[in-house]
């Protein structure tokens, strides 16, 4: 629901969740990105599907990051604290487990920023905005990269010839 990168995602930091009021509406964004010109420091609104997460994560104490790695003494339960997540140790100790755990077989971490793009394809809105959230110049880019087509959506083209 962020689109972000894996490496950019784990980088997150409490003080680059931002937030304004807008139409009398609080709008919590997330300033963060570090790819492209275009992916850099990007504002990514945080949909309402996630903002309890968001939000209780921005409430953990001993932290700087949004998703931390918790540490524990060796063969023990004892915490320690808080580190910043490492890719390998994300996608082999929280991810993988994670979609097995799901039954979700054949999926990477990168996984997710397909998803988003997918989203962003059926999501009401100008095109140039929609790629500006997951930090690309163009939705064009967007579309060959990451935008799949589901079956349905290629069955109404199809239907559609004369």
């Amino acid at each position: 629901y962020l689109g972000y990168r894996p490496g950019e995602f784990l980088e997150i930091t409490k003080d680059q969740v931002k937030s304004e009021v807008i139409n009398g509406e609080t709008v919590y964004y997330i300033i963060e990105g570090i790819k492209t010109n275009a992916g850099r420091d990007r504002r990514v609104v945080v949909p309402k599907q996630i903002l309890p997460i968001i939000l209780e994560r921005l409430e953990t104490k001993g932290t700087e990051y949004l998703f931390p790695m918790y540490c524990y003494r060796i063969h023990t339960t004892e915490f320690i604290g808080f580190k910043k997540m490492s890719t390998r140790y994300y996608n082999e100790s929280v991810f993988k487990p994670l979609m097995e755990k799901l039954g979700i077989k054949d999926r990477v971490p990168y996984s997710a920023r397909h998803s988003y793009a997918d989203k962003l394809k059926h999501a009401a809105g100008d095109d140039r905005d929609k790629a500006a959230l997951i930090g690309h110049t163009t939705l064009d880019f967007t579309r060959k990269q990451y935008m799949s087509s589901p079956l349905e959506d290629l069955k109404a083209v199809t239907d559609s010839i004369e």
